[in-house]
């Protein structure tokens, strides 16, 4: 292996378990909240998106260090199928934290 493709999956690797860190940090507060100011209705579904967001968005930079370039929705079907996966985790962590800010912006 060349001295760059180890020094850019290294990277790639980093760059993954930084984004893990952080969307911990976000799930930490999503569960402040969630505790503080439940949502009355469908409190479980916004903490699955979350949690399945945060643990599947770092996906791309893993795909990556694999040889597989998931932030490009172009190429063969396993390049495909990787940008879909990391992609649903985006929708999911949007998904649920329009839920969630709604809930607490229209509450009575």
């Amino acid at each position: 292996m060349h001295e760059r493709a180890r020094v850019l999956r290294h990277k790639a690797m980093t760059a993954a378990h930084l984004d893990w860190l952080m969307l911990a940090f976000m799930q930490a507060v999503a569960a402040f909240l969630l505790d503080r100011w439940p949502v009355s209705n469908g409190g479980t579904t916004v903490a699955v998106l979350l949690v399945y967001g945060g643990w599947v968005n770092p996906t791309a930079y893993v795909f990556r260090a694999l040889g597989v370039d998931a932030f490009a929705f172009a190429g063969g079907l396993g390049q495909r199928a990787a940008s879909a996966f990391a992609g649903t985790s985006s929708v999911a962590i949007l998904a649920g934290w329009i839920v969630l800010l709604v809930a607490q912006f229209t509450r009575p």
